[in-house]
């Protein structure tokens, strides 16, 4: 007997007859038989589990997923369904709220550039169990995949960068390292290149795009030129889902290099060479040397 069957029957009216013996006497009497409903369906809940794909800006209080269940059984309470989230971690639970069967963003922000997030390869997994309200409760668990998609949401963010390096410095020496923070993920993930300033000429220094790192390209002169003043951009990389350079950011940074004094150049005098006959009664100075030194 299966009470949701179409087919079945819930009342039937029955008579019953007796007799004596003889068969002389008669009677009836009239018997009502009901079927009555019991819990015995689960919760069915199709194309489960399921994935779905967001991007970590959308909205706070977004509908994300409506979750369609239903329960065979025909009577209330036993097709009554009651729906509970269960995150497998606390990470998860502050990003998703469930009302009724709707899972909604909330009540904090999704965020994909996060240490904890990219071990979790980038995804919220929720279980939801539905439950009916039968005696007992029959309960189907549906598992829900929320993948964050990344969005470039913030510029290179540049630190101040002085740096000081010998004139006697030779080509390759190290310089410094063009300072730029990026919290996208991949964190810090950016290209860079001189845009501008004032470098020598020809350019005495050189930058690695794919480091930052500023090296020197050609001989320093303290006594020529001290201070160079060069504007770095910084753009960055893989920061979106969809590779678009219109949606990368940059930013540019200062970067002074003072070049620092070593004793280099010797005394130069001039004449570079006098001879004179002086005798032995003169009284006076004979000369007066006229020299000078490059190094300041």
């Amino acid at each position: 007997m299966d009470y949701e069957d179409p087919n079945v029957i819930h009342e039937q009216r029955l008579i019953v007859h007796a007799f004596d013996n003889d068969r002389v006497h008669i009677t009836a009497a009239e018997l009502t038989v009901r079927l009555l409903d019991v819990n015995d369906n689960f919760p069915q809940c199709e194309g489960y589990p399921n994935t779905i794909q967001v991007a970590e800006t959308i909205a706070i209080n977004s509908t994300l997923l409506q979750i369609i269940c239903v329960d065979n059984d025909l009577e209330k309470p036993n097709n009554v369904l009651n729906y509970k989230m269960n995150p497998l971690d606390e990470f998860s639970a502050k990003k998703f709220t469930l009302k009724g069967n709707t899972i909604i963003s909330g009540p904090t922000a999704l965020d994909y550039d996060d240490m904890e997030f990219a071990g979790m390869q980038f995804r919220h997994i929720l279980l939801i169990d539905v439950s009916d309200s039968g005696t007992p409760s029959l309960t189907t668990t549906v598992t829900v995949i929320v993948r964050v998609t990344r969005v470039n949401e913030f510029d290179p963010n540049p630190s101040t960068n002085v740096f000081e390096v010998f004139e006697n410095s030779p080509v390759d020496s190290l310089v410094g390292t063009a300072k730029f923070t990026d919290i996208d993920w991949p964190f810090n993930n950016m290209k860079f290149t001189f845009a501008g300033g004032d470098y020598g000429n020809p350019a005495k220094f050189y930058i690695e795009p794919d480091t930052g790192i500023i090296k020197v390209r050609d001989t320093l002169d303290f006594e020529k030129k001290n201070t160079y003043s060069i504007t770095v951009e910084a753009i960055d990389l893989n920061n979106d889902v969809e590779a678009d350079p219109l949606k990368q950011r940059k930013n540019l940074a200062l970067v002074t290099i003072n070049i620092l004094n070593v004793n280099d150049e010797p005394p130069v005098c001039s004449p570079a060479h006098y001879e004179k006959i002086i005798y032995s009664t003169r009284k006076i100075p004979a000369l007066k040397l006229q020299c000078s030194d490059k190094d300041s």
